[in-house]
């Protein structure tokens, strides 16, 4: 189906930008900058930030549901939330 087809591609784009936005932070992250340059990742690719962020928790984490995402990014830490998104565009 080539709406299906054109989704995954249209996600592995966003993952790769979100990836970039993440790398291009300063460490250690701050929840508040991380949190603000997300949200405009979102609104400049008109992606409802209810689905946005649930994209980045499921390739992050790899569940539906987590504890607050935010906070569980800086748990897990920079380097194993940015690993696990590129993991995630790439298994698209």
């Amino acid at each position: 189906n080539v709406h299906i087809v054109n989704q995954k591609m249209f996600e592995k784009e966003v993952l790769e930008k979100i990836g970039e936005v993440l790398n291009s932070l300063e460490k250690p992250w701050k929840q508040e900058e991380f949190e603000n340059k997300l949200r405009k990742l979102s609104d400049d690719e008109n992606i409802k930030a209810s689905d946005f962020f649930q994209l980045i928790r499921v390739a992050f984490s790899g569940q539906m549901v987590t504890p607050p995402m935010l906070e569980s990014m800086l748990i897990i830490g920079e380097e194993e939330t940015v690993k696990g998104i590129k993991k995630a565009a790439e298994f698209i």
